[in-house]
């Protein structure tokens, strides 16, 4: 984050902007929320939950982990 926001400040550019961030949270909710709060603290804006691959990514799970909602403190 440091050496985008430098290099958008050279540029001129110092107007705020989102950083998306994909992965996988774990499965337990404290710690899931603990990733997001540390990503957070970085800068992070978007979070994209990424079970794309694996025996998880069923139609089913997705829709599950969809309805878990963000995570929560």
């Amino acid at each position: 984050m440091a050496w985008t926001t430098a290099q958008r400040a050279a540029a001129g550019r110092t107007a705020p902007f989102d950083v998306v961030v994909e992965g996988v949270l774990p499965d337990d909710p404290a710690a899931a929320a603990e990733r997001v709060r540390e990503l957070a603290a970085a800068g992070v804006t978007w979070w994209i939950e990424s079970r794309w691959e694996g025996e998880a990514a069923t139609p089913e799970r997705l829709l599950e982990r969809a309805r878990q909602g963000p995570p929560r403190n």
